[in-house]
C-alpha cells in the first residue's frame, strides 16, 4: 500500500488513488506543505474526494472556498448533498 506522500509524487489522490488537480509534487513541494501545515502525514485529494469528505458532497460551495472550478461528479455539481 502506498503512502499518501508516494501517491502525491505520483499525482495521485491518497484516498481513491485517482489524478489529483495539482498533478505530481515535488520533494520541495511536499516539505513546503509539510512545514506549513505542520502535519507531516501529507497527501492531497483529488476534487471528488475533497468535495465529498469536506464540503459535504456541495461542489459549488467548494468551488468558491477554493477560488477555481473543482472536477467532481454530477451529483456534486448539483449541489447534491449525501447522507
Amino acid at each position: 500500500m502506498s503512502t499518501g506522500i508516494e501517491l502525491a509524487k505520483q499525482g495521485k489522490c491518497g484516498i481513491c488513488e485517482e489524478a489529483v488537480e495539482h498533478g505530481p509534487w515535488t520533494d520541495e513541494q511536499i516539505a513546503e506543505a509539510v512545514q506549513d501545515t505542520g502535519i507531516e502525514a501529507f497527501e492531497d485529494w483529488c476534487d471528488q474526494c475533497l468535495v465529498t469528505l469536506c464540503f459535504d458532497g456541495d461542489a459549488k460551495y467548494a468551488a468558491k472556498l477554493l477560488g477555481r472550478p473543482v472536477k467532481a461528479g454530477f451529483a456534486a455539481l448539483l449541489g447534491v448533498r449525501h447522507g
